[in-house]
């Protein structure tokens, strides 16, 4: 009976240790997923500033011509 006790800890102990393993590498996964992200936002971010300035730039240039 204790051989079988123990077989069923180990079998527990390993099941464990794969699953800690598993949650490491999905942590691993979604941390680096984030930071994908941050960073295509930030690239959206600053895109968007530039498409503003431009249209600024732009706009007076037409009022310029038109005045």
């Amino acid at each position: 009976m204790k051989q079988a006790e123990d077989y069923l800890n180990s079998l527990m102990e390993a099941a464990m240790d794969e699953f800690r393993q598993f949650e490491e590498e999905m942590e691993r996964m979604s941390m680096a997923e984030m930071k994908c992200l941050e960073e295509t936002t930030e690239k959206a971010r600053e895109m968007g500033n530039l498409e503003e300035k431009s249209s600024i730039f732009a706009s007076k240039k037409y009022i310029d011509v038109a005045v």
